[in-house]
């Protein structure tokens, strides 16, 4: 597994952690984020079963939201582990982007003023 990713992931959950004590995110986040990567682990685990079987399988627009909605580390341990979805490019681009918007979404919605300081440094780069 990557180092710089799986240093990014603690930092991102102390940071989670550090936010949510502060008030600034609801307290019941932190679980919620913790079962959403249990649960996509589950996903992923399920999914690959099906491959190998050759059975029905979950549809990547499944697996795509539970990475969207914070399960994104969750996925990553299990493509490592399972050695599965984690080849075909245009689906590892579309969960690096959840990941991303949901880092994002977390972040500007846990830091105060964040985003009218976003757009006030916007503006005055259109100046």
């Amino acid at each position: 597994m990557s180092k710089p990713f799986n240093g990014f992931m603690l930092l991102f959950l102390a940071f989670i952690f550090e936010r949510t004590s502060g008030g600034f995110l609801p307290t019941p986040l932190p679980l919620m984020f913790i079962g959403a990567n249990a649960a996509a682990f589950i996903y992923y685990y399920v999914d690959k079963t099906r491959a190998i079987k050759q059975d029905w399988r979950i549809p990547a627009s499944t697996l795509h939201f539970v990475s969207l909605i914070g399960a994104w580390y969750g996925v990553y341990i299990a493509q490592k582990l399972f050695h599965h979805k984690n080849k075909k490019a245009s689906f590892l681009l579309t969960y690096k982007l959840t990941a991303l918007i949901n880092c994002t979404a977390i972040t500007l919605y846990a830091v105060p003023n964040s985003l009218n300081f976003i757009i006030t440094k916007f503006n005055v780069l259109l100046r």
